[in-house]
């Protein structure tokens, strides 16, 4: 599963720098970042059904916290440090309520998958471009990320409920199926699918509950549900995703397949947890390389940002995140008492929030 997830990491640096990384080229940016949405799909349902089944969510929540932020503080501390001045220049361009949004989103990660949806008024009377309000722009991902953290302990540890949220999912597809671009009404500003089926964060759900069925129909049952795979299949067949319907299921497949293979592999495990640093300090380098305009005969741009942010990821994992993860999995303790003690209201009425606020939303641009 590491292999698989540095794979996906690299594929995103290739996408961004428009080269070759040593002539391999990946799967696309756009592919990798779904992927990885059933990636952690599949280990979140794991976790919340093994490691923290006795633990309250709170726990889950800080541990979640602890492995997103630090790294993603360096990646914005480099990303300021490269880009202060163009960074500045768009705050300084935009109006105030813009201005709040780009501080709040990029200090809390939530909100940066909102962006694209909006027009941002600068003083001018025009629109900046959604991508500059972010400090570091692939870490829009990570808001998703959040939002699906929060929500899976109300639901995930269900087989029955994972299966109610994928068919919610894909009725969020069928919904947004169809929308005459482009729409500029109630403050929305898009000019393509692109808004709706990859970059808000509804469009992950689907990819999410695919990752925890997974665990649920082939780890939990050790054997794999063709039964629910081809219902998956025939669900989707007319929804507009970025992979082949068929390639999508073999996703939902293979992944846990995949971990039933490497799970004992030391190595492929550290090779994994690279991915996440190298997903997330790139970007500031591809503009590094820009700005100093090197150009190497022998070496491409993703060749070359690719091996720097290969080596500080190494020195990240050992110097910080290596360290950070063993404090959170030592912290991580708790009993069954603990659990029974704590309230499901909360997480229940933000799941129900999480899951029909967007439909409401899709049905209002759409019809009103």
């Amino acid at each position: 599963m590491g292999l698989l997830r540095i794979i996906l990491a690299l594929s995103v640096v290739a996408g961004h720098s428009r080269s070759s990384i040593f002539g391999f080229n990946g799967v696309g940016a756009t592919v990798a970042v779904p992927v990885f949405f059933v990636i952690s799909g599949f280990y979140m349902a794991m976790i919340l059904n093994e490691k923290y089944v006795s633990t309250p969510s709170s726990k889950f929540y800080a541990s979640r916290a602890m492995r997103i932020y630090p790294i993603y503080f360096i990646g914005v501390m480099l990303a300021l440090l490269i880009n202060h001045s163009e960074i500045y220049s768009i705050f300084k361009g935009l109006t105030t309520t813009p201005r709040i949004y780009m501080l709040i989103s990029n200090l809390t990660i939530f909100g940066g998958d909102l962006t694209n949806q909006f027009c941002w008024l600068m003083q001018n009377g025009q629109c900046e471009k959604p991508i500059h309000l972010s400090f570091n722009a692939p870490a829009w991902s990570l808001s998703p990320e959040l939002l699906f953290y929060l929500a899976a302990p109300a639901f995930i540890r269900s087989r029955k409920l994972t299966v109610l949220v994928w068919l919610i999912g894909c009725s969020y597809y069928y919904l947004i199926d169809g929308f005459s671009y482009p729409i500029n009404k109630f403050g929305v500003l898009a000019y393509g699918n692109m808004t709706f089926i990859y970059s808000f964060f509804p469009s992950s759900v689907l990819y999410f509950a695919t990752g925890a069925l997974g665990y649920h129909y082939i780890i939990k049952r050790n054997r794999v549900s063709y039964v629910m795979s081809l219902v998956m299949l025939i669900a989707i067949c007319n929804v507009p995703l970025f992979i082949p319907p068929w390639m999508f299921v073999c996703l939902g497949i293979g992944i846990p397949s995949l971990f039933l293979l490497t799970k004992d592999i030391k190595l492929d495990r550290v090779i994994g947890e690279l991915s996440y640093p190298v997903y997330i300090l790139h970007f500031p380098l591809v503009n590094l390389y820009d700005k100093l305009n090197i150009n190497s005969a022998y070496l491409s741009k993703g060749s070359i940002v690719a091996t720097i942010v290969v080596f500080i990821s190494l020195v990240v994992y050992f110097l910080i995140d290596k360290r950070i993860s063993k404090f959170r999995h030592e912290a991580i303790q708790g009993s069954a008492d603990d659990l029974k003690s704590t309230s499901n209201m909360p997480l229940r009425i933000y799941l129900t929030i999480y899951l029909i606020a967007p439909l409401v939303w899709i049905c209002i641009l759409k019809y009103v």
